[in-house]
């Protein structure tokens, strides 16, 4: 069979044929008898449909193709005429080949007429549901010869095919039109973020499509969505905010997402804050939707670190960028500004926390002892906390002269030991012990110093914080090694003391 393409080349003598056919029919009346081939038999004239084409009917609509041949070859003549008719069965369908036509939408079309034109070739095959060629009319003038074909649609299924041919030409199309017309009403309506949201799926759609300007769709949603993200803004409602350790903040970071003062609802945005975990302090980070008045509200963790840092909160379309950035490099440059509109967004709060620990009178006792358990009376570790917590400002009490006697007893021996001795002077008091638990002089000397120490309410014995750890340390001699892992041990300490009390 000749391809659709090809064969339209015979159309136009097909139709100049046609008119010819006609005016002489209707000059000199129905051709003689043995002039005019039906199904392949004589006949007195052409039956009616070749003049007046039926019309449809509850049950079927009709479609007529006609076509002629100068040298007399029906065949060739009735493959164009079949063309005509499914020229007249596709326009019916209301179908059509565009730039934006997929290929699975011409490859589903092509398929169609293919199997339209087997019908039609081969009477009886049940090729297309409901389609068939109820009479044929062969013209013979001259040496030249005219085509006629009738054929019969059932409605019912030329409706259902219909339905299918046009979803499948409008499915990709639509996957890119449809949001995007969705993102335009957004954003005439002021719904910045949702008009953001159906750029970006365009966007997807488009670099997914097989249609021809999929490139062009995509670089105008992108550039829609970088332009609309670049109007929204984040007003930080509160800054500086101050928080005692271990207490709740006094109030939420506020903000309020916003285009030229108009509200932005529903946006999502991203907060990134540090908390403590495992004893670390690690960079953690949560969503929130802006609400009804464009406001975004965090309310913090409880802070268990003394010190000054941030909260930052940026517009949040991590999940809808994912994909787009997984596209390859073609469509990084048009990534990137987007990128960068997104990340102008952000807001950053600035926080203290304080703590009252520095006010509080408090002692300071450490055991340190040698790898035999001996006591070593430097005290090397005792002083490396001591001026950690004096750097920090805290109202230290020397309880060195306790160290003799406190040595080898019981915690609650020793606490109503030190409220005997100190009860008036100290409130809190770090207890604790350092060893040496490791001595080796096969390259220089290493030594491994371990303790733990805690610090603790006098009167009532309750414990606010404890820590433990060890610390190597290589010298030049077995004492620089000593004192260096206990001085690194007890600054350790008193780091973790100064920012942890409450």
């Amino acid at each position: 069979m000749q391809t659709h393409g090809a064969i339209r080349q015979l159309h136009i003598f097909s139709i100049s044929l046609i008119a010819v056919a006609l005016i002489v029919f209707g000059v000199f009346g129905c051709a003689s008898p043995g002039a005019a081939d039906r199904s392949g038999g004589a006949s007195a004239g052409p039956p009616d449909w070749v003049q007046t084409p039926p019309r449809g009917d509850a049950t079927n609509e009709y479609f007529v193709g006609v076509a002629g041949d100068p040298a007399g070859n029906v065949a060739e003549a009735e493959t164009v005429a079949t063309a005509t008719m499914i020229d007249e069965i596709v326009r019916y369908m209301g179908v059509r080949i565009t730039t934006d036509t997929t290929a699975e939408a011409q490859a589903s079309l092509n398929e169609f007429e293919s199997s339209v034109s087997q019908t039609v070739r081969q009477t009886g095959a049940a090729r297309v549901a409901g389609f068939r060629v109820v009479d044929r009319y062969v013209e013979r003038r001259g040496e030249a010869v005219t085509v006629y074909l009738l054929g019969a649609y059932e409605r019912a299924s030329l409706e259902a095919e219909r339905e299918r041919l046009q979803a499948v030409f409008q499915e990709r199309i639509d996957a890119i039109a449809v949001p995007e017309q969705r993102a335009r009403d957004f954003e005439a309506r002021g719904r910045y973020y949702d008009a953001v949201l159906h750029y970006l799926e365009a966007a997807q759609a488009a670099a997914t499509s097989d249609i021809e300007n999929a490139e062009i769709r995509f670089e105008r949603n992108i550039t829609a969505a970088r332009n609309v993200v670049s109007r929204i803004q984040l007003e930080k409602l509160n800054d500086n905010l101050i928080a005692m350790v271990r207490e709740p903040f006094p109030e939420n970071f506020e903000a309020v997402v916003q285009v030229n003062g108009q509200p932005v609802s529903g946006a999502s945005v991203r907060v990134s804050y540090k908390e403590m975990r495992g004893g670390r302090s690690t960079t953690r980070s949560t969503t929130i939707q802006s609400n009804e008045r464009g406001g975004v509200s965090f309310e913090h963790p409880i802070p268990q670190t003394v010190g000054a840092d941030t909260v930052t909160v940026g517009l949040d379309l991590t999940r809808y960028m994912l994909p787009l950035e997984e596209l390859g490099r073609d469509y990084r440059s048009y990534l990137d500004g987007l990128s960068g509109a997104i990340s102008d967004t952000r807001v950053v709060f600035r926080y203290e926390v304080n703590s009252q620990a520095a006010e509080v009178p408090t002692g300071v006792l450490l055991h340190e002892t040698d790898i035999a358990g001996n006591p070593i009376s430097a005290g090397t570790a005792t002083s490396a906390l001591q001026q950690e917590l004096s750097s920090a400002d805290f109202r230290l009490q020397n309880l060195s002269a306790a160290r003799a006697a406190s040595v080898g007893m019981a915690r609650e021996d020793l606490l109503e030991f030190l409220r005997t001795e100190y009860g008036g002077r100290v409130e809190r008091v770090i207890l604790g012990s350092a060893q040496i638990d490791e001595f080796d002089e096969g390259d220089g000397f290493i030594v491994r110093v371990s303790g733990s120490a805690e610090a603790i309410i006098l009167e009532t014995g309750e414990v606010l914080y404890s820590t433990s750890g060890f610390q190597r340390s290589r010298g030049a001699s077995a004492n620089a090694a000593i004192q260096a892992a206990f001085r690194m041990l007890g600054s350790n300490f008193g780091q973790e003391f100064s920012s942890r009390l409450p």
